[in-house]
């Protein structure tokens, strides 16, 4: 399978008794969720687990798919109140913390101090109020682990086709 620009998507396992148009959405969601997987089990697998995942944006405004992430994740997941302005919020967080770390680079040139981690920084944000917090079910995990295992094979599949 030679994956270009003008590629097509296809959804694994729709059939005559299960192609509804709600089973092709949440297949979709599904794909990209388990795509949110993918990444971060590299990062579980180089030392930086995952231990909560905070929903921001678009997806916020139907909070039913906190509980589907929850379940895909395995982990707590957290929607604050002002969600919908999670990326911007974020931007100006990180702005905050790099116009610190410049002023505490003035500063260590000074006094040798230096400035405070992105850690310690964000342990100090004030991160309004969780509106509403998801938690895993075990039974749905151990069912949409079964999913996101034949998602890595065909992942696997269709690169070592396109390679």
């Amino acid at each position: 399978m030679n994956v270009t620009k003008a590629g097509s998507s296809g959804l694994y396992g729709l059939n005559a008794t299960n192609a509804t148009a709600g089973n092709a959405v949440k297949a979709a969601l599904l794909s990209v969720m388990f795509n949110l997987q993918l990444g971060s089990d590299v990062l579980t697998d180089q030392g930086y687990p995952r231990t909560e995942l905070i929903l921001s944006g678009g997806v916020t405004k139907t909070p039913q798919l906190g509980q589907i992430l929850a379940d895909v994740f395995n982990a707590k997941v957290t929607l604050f109140d002002a969600a919908e302005e999670g990326t911007a919020w974020g931007a100006a967080l990180m702005g905050a913390y790099r116009h610190s770390v410049l002023q505490a680079d003035d500063a260590d040139a000074a006094d040798g101090d230096g400035h405070e981690s992105w850690s310690d920084y964000l342990s100090r944000v004030d991160k309004g109020e969780a509106n509403v917090e998801f938690y895993p079910d075990a039974s749905r995990h151990e069912a949409y682990s079964e999913v996101y295992a034949k998602y890595k094979q065909l992942v696997k599949d269709v690169i070592s086709e396109s390679t």
